[in-house]
Order: C-alpha cells, then structure tokens, then sequence
C-alpha cells in the first residue's frame, strides 16, 4: 500500500485519520537583531536575522483581526506581527513643513534636521522608532544620535528615514546632506557643490 494512504482520513491506521501533514512555519525570532544590513539597487534594506519555528499554539489570525494591535503599544501590526508604520501624510500645497536636510551647513544643524524630521513625520518615540525599522537600530542608539550633534552613522541615518516613513526620494536628500557633510569633515574633496537648500 502506498504510504500516502497511511495519511488519509480513510487509511488503515486509526490514530492517522483525519491528521494532515504541515510543514514547519518560520518566522524572525522575536530578540533577533537583523546583522550585515545593505540596500539593493531596488532601494530596500536587506540582512540576515535568526529565524524560529513558529509557535503551533498561536492563535490564528481572521480577518476581523487583522492589522488590529496584537502588541499593547497602540501600534498596528501586520499578520506576521510586524509593526505597521502609519503613512507619511504630506502637508497642505502652500504649507511644506517638512526639514530640508540639504540646508544643514554643520553635523548640528543636519541633527537638529532630524529632530524635526522625526516630529513633522509623526513624533514618534525612540521606541517607536526601534520597531518601525525592524530592530536594527536600537532606541538608545537612536536617542544618542538625536541628542547630540555629531554626524550619526550611515547606518543609523538610513534606519530613522526608513522608519520615518521616508520614501526613496527622502532618502536620496538625507544621504545627499549626509555626504556634503561628512565629505567636508574628512577632506575628501569638496562636497560643497550643491547649494543649500537644492535638491538632489
């Protein structure tokens, strides 16, 4: 007899009827950091991080629940439980609110950039800020950079546009201001060619 048969409701052994095969459910472990981040020629972020078996005694999630908040934070999640960040809402025409990295003349004022940033894109919290770009960047890390007035990290500066809801276009301004700057400070040649408040 073929051994397909012996998982058949209607197989000879009993205690196999009615008993369906599932292959193991992976998801991102929880506590794991994502490590060796970089960003494809598509614009996203990719990494390696640590995957777990899914938990078979989740309760699964119907239609009615999904999107709904799973965490305790106020924050929607998705399916998979991932953080969903609200969406950017643009300001009125006439009434653009929104930083322009590109006018930052110092590592200070491009950090006093990004504290405005993070409050015109929704004043989030550092925590809010830690889940929204998946955890690569911790909210220390997050509340060292935006407390001081140094020039952040490449990687630091990618995960707060990201998880500010910056689209492609805003990550092309504050990479551009970043390198302006950081150009400027080790000597390698001179960045200044773009004017102050130009766009990329």
């Amino acid at each position: 007899m073929p051994k397909s048969d012996l998982l058949e409701p209607s197989g000879p052994n009993a205690s196999l009827r009615g008993r369906v095969h599932r292959p193991t459910v992976y998801r991102p472990a929880p506590d794991a950091p994502p490590h060796h981040l970089r960003r494809g020629s598509d614009g996203h972020v990719y990494g390696w991080v640590r995957m777990a078996p899914a938990s078979e005694e989740a309760e699964p999630c119907s239609p009615g629940r999904l999107g709904s908040d799973t965490t305790g934070s106020g924050t929607e999640t998705s399916e998979e439980g991932a953080p969903v960040r609200p969406p950017t809402i643009e300001d009125l025409e006439g009434y653009d609110q929104r930083p322009n990295p590109l006018e930052a003349q110092t590592p200070a004022e491009f950090v006093q950039a990004m504290r405005r940033f993070r409050t015109w894109s929704g004043d989030w919290s550092y925590r809010e800020l830690e889940r929204f770009c998946g955890g690569a960047v911790p909210r220390s890390t997050f509340h060292a950079a935006l407390t001081g007035d140094e020039l952040p990290k490449f990687v630091v500066l990618m995960a707060f546009v990201s998880a500010c809801g910056g689209n492609q276009d805003e990550v092309q301004r504050w990479v551009t201001g970043w390198r302006r700057l950081r150009m400027s400070e080790t000597g390698d040649g001179s960045a200044a060619g773009l004017p102050p408040g130009a766009s990329p």
